[in-house]
């Protein structure tokens, strides 16, 4: 299915065009999936990045994440599940540093940063969307900034800088990697930690393409896999610790009634037959993996 958009939200001067890839600045790439339609997604030959090749510009992604959080981060049904999935995530990173300073990248609300803050953390945030910077203020004050992470100076050093689902929101996601490895604390082993991402090495990816349940074109520009972030941490002296693939832990799974959506979609595939349907929460869908950088 190719992606659409409501005709009313969107105009031809929201969109830009994307000459090569993002990560690698590749100029090759095959298409993926349907399209083009509104949006668009390919994949790099050289670097498999899958990424949305027409997409929001800057202008039309700020007015989109304005009110994201209570239009849509808020508003979903799924809203209601996230607070077990924040301490399914807590926990995981808690079992490698239990005290310090800590930075969350797209901090929405702070939602995620309240589990932290109970356990004593030293919080801080950035955030995009201006309600949802607001909110969080409500609870950190002037520890949380509306902005991007790139265009601000924020203090440092942090012994954990956080992405809970937000790389794959950011167009320039290298650079904003590799600036939140400068503000790790050097004095003593720090850690950044990436979860709730998109794991487009997963089967659902694979099989269902655009309609993967985890790729939304307005919002979620750049479907990473595994090794890019390997890749690139190692560069700068970070080594993957830790990684999971939360499923059947979470709220989200109907194993038996996703294994078989899954199938049908298999057996789709095979009679070369279109896949028109979403796909369910799966095993490998979203990545959660830690970097250590030690002293």
């Amino acid at each position: 299915m190719t992606e659409q958009v409501t005709e009313n939200k969107f105009d031809p001067s929201d969109f830009e065009q994307l000459d090569n890839c993002p990560w690698c600045r590749c100029l090759d790439s095959r298409q993926w999936g349907e399209g083009p339609g509104l949006f668009n997604t390919v994949e790099c030959t050289a670097c498999g990045l899958v990424y949305v090749n027409r997409r929001l510009n800057t202008k039309a992604r700020c007015k989109h994440y304005e009110n994201y959080f209570s239009t849509e981060h808020q508003a979903v049904p799924e809203a209601k599940l996230r607070d077990k999935m924040y301490q399914l995530e807590f926990d995981f990173i808690y079992r490698y540093i239990k005290k310090g300073k800590v930075l969350d990248v797209g901090c929405s609300g702070g939602e995620f940063l309240d589990y932290f803050n109970r356990q004593n953390f030293d919080c801080y945030g950035v955030e995009i969307g201006s309600e949802a910077a607001q909110n969080a203020q409500r609870k950190f004050n002037d520890k949380i900034i509306n902005s991007s992470l790139l265009e601000v100076e924020i203090g440092g050093p942090f012994d954990l800088i956080v992405f809970r689902g937000t790389i794959e929101h950011i167009p320039d996601a290298k650079e904003t990697l590799i600036k939140s490895v400068s503000l790790l604390n050097k004095k003593h082993t720090s850690y950044i930690y990436i979860t709730s991402t998109p794991n487009a090495d997963c089967i659902s990816a694979k099989i269902f393409k655009t309609n993967w349940n985890q790729h939304l074109p307005k919002e979620h520009l750049l479907h990473f896999k595994k090794a890019h972030f390997d890749e690139l941490f190692e560069r700068y002296g970070l080594h993957r610790i830790a990684s999971h693939y939360f499923y059947e832990e979470t709220p989200y799974a109907n194993i038996t009634e996703d294994i078989l959506m899954v199938a049908k979609a298999i057996k789709l595939k095979k009679q070369k037959k279109t896949v028109n349907f979403k796909s369910p929460p799966f095993y490998g869908n979203l990545m959660t993996l830690v970097y250590c950088l030690k002293k």
